[in-house]
């Protein structure tokens, strides 16, 4: 990750949950380690145990893809226009179709002008 991404997703996680998390420990561990060793992280963060580890890293990883995500949605139109789909299909589901054509009509010029 680059240094702008790794400010975006410290901003990212801090304001979706505490900056004391177990996750944003995590990242901070294992940005700081110049080798990847798994022992060496876990003994680093404090509360953490070998068992809850594996868990803690898939939560992570979601966390850091979902960043990425929303730092790149205004560079990748793609990206913005399955948000805009998967939006579209939420408002359909429950029931607001009006709503929902109108997104999708959004998405559709927007992906003609690209």
């Amino acid at each position: 990750m680059t240094k702008a991404e790794k400010r975006a997703f410290k901003i990212y996680a801090t304001r979706n949950s505490s900056p004391d998390a177990k996750f944003i420990k995590l990242f901070d561990a294992m940005d700081k380690a110049s080798d990847y060793d798994e022992e060496q992280i876990i003994n680093s963060i404090k509360g953490v145990k070998k068992r809850q580890f594996s868990n803690l890293k898939a939560h992570l990883y979601k966390q850091v893809l979902t960043s990425l995500r929303l730092t790149n949605i205004n560079h990748n139109v793609d990206i913005y226009l399955r948000e805009q789909i998967d939006h579209a299909r939420i408002l359909y589901n429950k029931g607001l179709y009006k709503q929902s054509l109108r997104l999708l009509d959004k998405a559709k010029s927007l992906a003609h002008q690209n």
